[in-house]
């Protein structure tokens, strides 16, 4: 199981501190990227636990790809 989740969390999306052309958050939100290079920002907790925050990704990048296909 462990491996499985180290795996998983291999996969998530860059976190980073502050992307040059986005605004700058107070200290409890981080900007995620559900995309590519810097694509498809959004910002969520961060003090969600490692665990919490994976499960939050994956029902976003869902409804992300739902939405993708429903564009088509």
């Amino acid at each position: 199981f462990l491996q499985q989740l180290e795996d998983d969390l291999e996969e998530t999306p860059k976190v980073v501190e502050k992307p040059p052309d986005l605004k700058e958050l107070p200290p409890n939100w981080k900007y995620v990227f559900l995309g590519d290079e810097f694509t498809k920002p959004i910002v969520i907790s961060s003090v969600l636990t490692p665990l919490e925050e994976e499960g939050l990704l994956r029902e976003a990048k869902a409804v992300n790809d739902g939405f993708s296909e429903n564009l088509n």
